[in-house]
């Protein structure tokens, strides 16, 4: 199966929840997508740096920001649509 499907990216080790982690995760999450992908291969192609990672106060203030994130990767992908 090959698609492309919108995503936004996290490369950073999380730390809202995990204070001292050690190592950095990749966290891909596809917009408008629904489905298991777990055991799947995917390719990323990143388009642009949205912001640096930060702690958050809590769940909810990162929930906030996350739907800001998403806006921002959207308008992205469209200011570049045209070049792929």
């Amino acid at each position: 199966m090959c698609s492309s499907d919108l995503c936004a990216v996290n490369i950073g080790r999380r730390p809202t929840f995990y204070r001292d982690a050690q190592h950095s995760l990749i966290e891909s999450h596809l917009l408008d997508f629904a489905g298991d992908l777990y055991g799947e291969t995917a390719a990323v192609r990143f388009l642009a740096f949205l912001r640096s990672e930060k702690a958050f106060g809590g769940v909810d203030e990162l929930r906030e920001q996350l739907v800001v994130d998403i806006e921002h990767a959207r308008n992205a992908v469209l200011a570049r649509r045209g070049s792929f």
